[in-house]
């Protein structure tokens, strides 16, 4: 299907882009989208569990967000050495007085200046050295040394593609020093400027699920946010089947679509795992015809990719001829793989998968459990294999997210969706309302 960026736009009033949660997380309003006959409701998401019946599969990412934006005070190499005494090239300038407006008057502008960057943490390359992202980038060279707080300071090591840089730190628990003095990685149109300090110990809590167990997101997984203990206890009581999985949402999810055809844009890796209590609920929910219902776009992506993972596997296990006893399995050729009992990793455009095999999981189609990593990019044309239902924000014009949920609902429903939100004055993105497509 050839489709174009600009066939995902649509008009948004700045006002309402949510700038803050509301006072209760069940406070939020709840489009009901019926694809089969694009019917359109409005409800509440406190009356989500009306719409669940006994033995529907409720799938949530249990992915915990860090505290990942911090702030620190760039030094350069210059400035480093010469606080360890040693001669450089560039002199210290002394600061200058109110006033003085000489050609000739003291700067701090140039190498030796001080500068503050904003940093996104964004990955643990291996112990005490990170991927970054830094912005202004320009600001960051390698050398430079980096000043977050008492006892926590990095020095850059290395220099990547948009914006990322390689810091290398001291003090092996970096997460533990980031809980203390780092913000929730609120996305750049919720604006937070001097109340950022007041704000934050709200923003920790309120861009987090409820249910969230395992650090390693740099954005919250938002359809989740809306969920209570007393919804989930309430979904229990009905009946409906909850389990979890996790992707720890990263650029991928957010990064721009910079082309424009929607099939030439590439996806980044997102790493995710799904245990076997899940995957087997999840199969036999589609053996018994019982809907699967994903709360966010991460899980959509985490469900289908396994699924395809799995067609896979099925396929590469039918095509293989048994390896004689003898024969070395290197020398079987890179289009053999030796079957295992204790499970086989698969190596693919999308990364790599290592899974678990029982007799369960002959129950497809469905998912498989293991770790994995992701760059699906699911657009109009995809054929879903695992989803049936889907809750959902409301996402950015142009984005993935929302040529995911097109392609879910229909682009023509979706955007008349969007435009009627417009016109209830819904509120939209990350602290926004949500939407429910069944």
């Amino acid at each position: 299907m050839n489709m174009l960026v600009k066939d995902f736009d649509y008009d948004l009033p700045p006002e309402l882009i949510a700038q803050h949660p509301l006072p209760g997380r069940e406070d939020s309003r709840m489009m009901v989208v019926h694809r089969a006959t694009g019917e359109i409701d409005h409800s509440q998401f406190r009356s989500f569990p009306d719409y669940m019946s006994n033995g529907d599969v409720i799938v949530l990412n249990d992915t915990r967000v860090i505290p990942a934006k911090v702030y620190g005070m760039k030094k350069s190499a210059d400035e480093h050495l010469r606080g360890h005494g040693v001669a450089t090239k560039h002199p210290i300038r002394e600061k200058p007085k109110p006033g003085d407006s000489r050609p000739d008057a003291p700067s701090l502008e140039g190498p030796e200046a001080s500068v503050k960057v904003e940093f996104l943490f964004l990955k643990e390359v291996q112990p005490r050295i990170w991927e970054v992202l830094c912005r202004p980038a320009k600001k960051v060279a390698a050398g430079d040394r980096i000043y977050f707080s008492p006892g926590f300071e990095a020095e850059v090591i290395g220099r990547r593609e948009l914006g990322k840089r390689i810091l290398r730190f001291k003090h092996p628990e970096v997460l533990q020093l980031l809980d203390k003095v780092g913000f929730a990685p609120l996305p750049p149109y919720i604006k937070r400027g001097l109340n950022r300090a007041a704000m934050r110990p709200r923003d920790l809590e309120r861009y987090q699920t409820v249910f969230a167990r395992k650090s390693g997101a740099i954005a919250a997984p938002t359809a989740g946010m809306h969920f209570t203990k007393r919804i989930l206890a309430e979904l229990k009581k009905k009946g409906a089947r909850l389990q979890t999985i996790t992707l720890d949402v990263g650029l991928a999810t957010f990064q721009p679509v910079r082309v424009e055809r929607v099939e030439e844009h590439r996806m980044l890796d997102e790493p995710y795992e799904i245990s076997p209590a899940a995957a087997r609920t999840i199969a036999t929910a589609k053996k018994e015809g019982r809907p699967v219902l994903a709360v966010g776009t991460t899980v959509v992506r985490a469900l289908e990719s396994s699924s395809d993972r799995a067609a896979r596997l099925k396929q590469i296990d039918s095509d293989i001829t048994p390896l004689c006893p003898e024969e070395d399995p290197r020398d079987a050729g890179a289009d053999k793989i030796k079957k295992r009992t204790d499970g086989e990793n698969i190596e693919g455009s999308e990364g790599k998968i290592k899974s678990k095999h029982s007799a369960d999981d002959e129950i497809m189609p469905a998912v498989i459990s293991g770790s994995g990593t992701t760059s699906l990019f699911i657009h109009p044309g995809y054929e879903f294999k695992v989803v049936d239902r889907l809750l959902t924000n409301f996402h950015l014009p142009r984005s993935t997210l929302l040529m995911l949920v097109s392609a879910f609902a229909g682009r023509d429903i979706i955007l008349r969706a969007y435009e009627e939100a417009v016109l209830k004055r819904y509120r939209f993105f990350s602290y926004g309302d949500c939407m429910l497509i069944i």
